[in-house]
């Protein structure tokens, strides 16, 4: 289940699905052979064994040297001679994501508006970028039932806890654990009564049950310590959930300058905004949440 480099090959799902839909029929496995070039047959033949014995990744230098002579040579062929112009373009290929100018100022105009998300595909791959922003290619969708998405649970729950502690006028870091607790509970609470999704989700089996409280235990955990970080210091939660970047949003638009002139404008969605009076003048601090481990400095 190997290619000629070594990497591991996926089974093709089509074969899955023939697996699912005939309970008698065998799987019969082949092994990959190296193709002897001398039993080459058709033109396509000689261009993919030239190609994977030749290319950037080929591991004997001594076999790629002569497999270029051969193509040499082939560029003197009048049959052959389209076989060598396509082997030396794949071999010179580098695969690099460029637009003319021209077409990037078509494509994105003056000013261009973007959250920190698609700034870091960017950072990360230019292509991938370019397929899901530019041509705005997206994985086909299949009908399936989806699990609980226990990231978007705990956002959804600690979102509902700092609107209630803020609505109530209590101090995050000075209620009671008890008490933060019982708010806590009731939030989970009101989610399961008035999220469709979540309640069939609880609903549905002793196993889902089991989900949801292991998540709610993990959010008390949480919870705890986030008000032990804000008794530490001045900060206070002030926002949850909050959009920013849009006209009519609460933190307004976030504009950044290039130096050709172009507008980036910055737009998403903030997790929890702590803000506080440091020498006289408003300070805030971001909180991204995530499920990966991440120690916080109390310094």
């Amino acid at each position: 289940m190997v290619d000629e480099k070594g990497s591991a090959t996926v089974c093709s799902r089509y074969v899955e699905r023939l697996k699912s839909l005939f309970s008698d029929l065998n799987v019969e496995r082949v092994d990959s052979q190296p193709v002897d070039i001398g039993a080459v047959s058709t033109k396509a033949e000689l261009a993919q064994i030239i190609c994977s014995e030749a290319g950037a990744e080929a591991s004997d230098d001594e076999q790629a040297q002569k497999l270029q002579q051969l193509v040499d040579e082939l560029c003197g062929d009048d049959e052959l001679r389209e076989i060598a112009g396509s082997v030396e373009y794949a071999l010179g290929y580098n695969n690099e994501a460029s637009l003319e100018k021209e077409i990037a100022d078509g494509i994105f105009g003056k000013t261009i508006r973007c959250s920190a998300t698609r700034l870091g595909t960017f950072a990360a791959c230019p292509y991938q970028h370019f397929a899901k922003y530019v041509l705005g290619l997206q994985e086909r969708e299949e009908f399936k039932f989806e699990p609980l998405d226990k990231g978007l649970f705990y956002h959804k729950v600690l979102d509902l806890l700092v609107r209630e502690l803020n609505e109530r006028g209590i101090d995050f870091a000075e209620v009671e654990k008890k008490e933060l607790l019982k708010i806590l509970h009731g939030r989970i609470e009101v989610l399961l009564k008035d999220d469709s999704f979540t309640r069939n989700f609880f609903g549905h089996s002793e196993h889902n049950v089991y989900i949801i409280r292991a998540a709610s235990e993990l959010l008390e955990a949480f919870v705890l310590a986030a008000a032990e970080m804000m008794r530490v210091g001045d900060f206070r939660a002030k926002l949850s959930e909050v959009k920013f970047g849009d006209a009519d949003s609460r933190l307004g638009v976030c504009k950044l300058i290039c130096s050709d002139g172009r507008e980036i404008v910055l737009n998403g969605l903030i997790d929890r905004l702590d803000t506080a009076r440091i020498n006289g003048e408003e300070s805030a601090i971001i909180f991204d949440y995530k499920l990966s481990g991440r120690r916080f400095s109390f310094s």
